[in-house]
């Protein structure tokens, strides 16, 4: 494991954000997801992604386009869920 992956694993297991975040094998592979879907998306944008364990809403549409290739996407509710603990279908 390279030390970002190591890092990144870590991380996914204080927060759901992070969690949600390793579907990918490590940071480069998110930003060049979401870069597929919007290709203005700096990857310092990534880092701070893991390091605030948030995700703004305004990548969220970006992160489930790049992340349609991927054997377990991300969806809304995925992204809700990790946000806020809660699925929207619990309601």
């Amino acid at each position: 494991m390279t030390c970002d992956q190591i890092g990144h694993y870590i991380a996914g297991m204080k927060n759901p954000v992070f969690t949600l975040l390793l579907r990918w094998p490590d940071r480069q592979a998110v930003h060049a997801d979401a870069m597929a879907a919007d290709p203005d998306l700096d990857q310092v944008a990534v880092h701070r992604w893991f390091q605030r364990g948030s995700i703004p809403v305004k990548y969220w549409a970006a992160l489930i386009e790049g992340s349609s290739k991927r054997e377990k996407p991300v969806t809304a509710d995925d992204l809700i869920a990790a946000h806020t603990g809660k699925r929207e279908d619990a309601a």
